[in-house]
């Protein structure tokens, strides 16, 4: 797909963090992480040279997932990272690179099973192949410091965490699993990771994108065998309405001052829902319109990466938009910035 409204960003790398008025900005190639951060320059190396050599080429890195890693902001001085089922810390004042944990099946985690709030750290597990161990987190509760696992559930009931997210409004985890119709779910957990409340079992509340506000929640389902849809909870009554149909799988979601983003993944579904990635856009959460769509490049999607599009952190104030595109055609690895008017949604007609 070919836009006006889309600027290629030149800088090669995957962007993780970038904020536009402060210059700080985070990217990585393969296992080699640099940037600007707190306005110094950085860089940093984890996983084996030999890997990070063969991420340069782009069709061995997509086959291998070795340009997977997660690397977070967690404070304006210290950066997470997950590699190669490594978790790492780094440490910007002293250059200080820490392996603080070592996952047996979590190679890599969506951006969104890693919940941030008041410097406890929460990373769910995902990858348990043939679901051989009971899943649950790492936690830290000092900003990174020290760290503990905790069990979360019991062999067989899921096979991975999908989402994190702290709920400031009930002060509760909301954990969202996956992958089967019985795997998925909504579990809420209290700051001591006792469960409190299963909100839901099934593909409505498989989900990776969720928005927690006073009167309700809102997720955008997962759903690789049908429709995904908007299912919202309502706070005072405890019912989930199901809302408007999506285009797509919803993996990532982001928000910039009061427009929501999300994307979808080109999954093995049916239809145009397997062969585009959409971005959308909302001003509610609950209503949703096409802003792009981007055609599923011709390689296997099972060995060689859904069509999908990753969200970096972004500072508050950034006025541009930035998507990390993998195995699209003409965007594939590329990092794309466009820049949407606020939209309304109130004379739209609604789905």
């Amino acid at each position: 797909m070919q836009d006006q409204t889309i600027k290629i960003d030149a800088r090669v790398g995957h962007l993780h963090f970038i904020d536009d008025a402060t210059g700080d900005v985070i990217r990585s190639y393969g296992g080699r992480i640099e940037g600007v951060l707190d306005g110094k320059k950085f860089s940093v190396i984890v996983g084996k040279s030999w890997l990070n050599l063969l991420s340069r080429i782009r069709v061995v890195s997509r086959l291998l997932r070795i340009h997977r890693i997660n690397v977070l902001r967690v404070s304006k001085t210290k950066l997470l990272i997950i590699y190669m089922n490594e978790v790492f810390v780094y440490e910007l004042p002293t250059r200080t690179l820490t392996k603080v944990y070592r996952f047996p099946l979590t190679h890599y985690v969506h951006t969104q099973s890693i919940s941030v709030h008041e410097g406890r750290i929460v990373i769910g597990e995902y990858g348990n192949i043939g679901r051989s161990k009971s899943v649950g987190a790492l936690i830290s509760l000092d900003g990174g410091t020290t760290w503990n696992y905790k069990s979360l559930f019991e062999q067989g009931l899921v096979k991975n965490i999908l989402a994190i997210r702290y709920d400031v409004h009930d002060q509760h985890y909301w954990i969202f699993t996956g992958d089967s119709n019985s795997e998925s779910g909504i579990y809420l957990f209290d700051q001591n990771f006792k469960l409190q409340k299963t909100v839901g079992i099934g593909l409505a509340f498989r989900a990776i994108s969720s928005f927690h506000l006073a009167d309700k929640v809102v997720w955008l389902t997962n759903n690789p065998f049908g429709t995904s849809k908007v299912q919202t909870y309502d706070r005072s009554s405890g019912t989930t309405s199901t809302g408007q149909s999506l285009p797509g799988p919803v993996w990532y979601s982001t928000q910039l001052g009061t427009n929501v983003y999300c994307c979808t993944a080109a999954e093995d579904v049916a239809g145009d829902a397997g062969d585009h990635v959409y971005v959308l856009q909302s001003c509610d959460y609950i209503h949703w319109d096409v802003l792009y769509q981007f055609k599923k490049d011709r390689m296997n999607k099972r060995l060689f990466l859904y069509g999908l599009g990753t969200f970096p952190q972004m500072g508050e104030t950034n006025s541009m938009a930035y998507l990390n595109l993998d195995a699209v055609e003409d965007f594939d690895g590329c990092v794309i910035q466009f820049k949407c008017p606020v939209v309304s949604f109130f004379n739209s007609e609604l789905p």
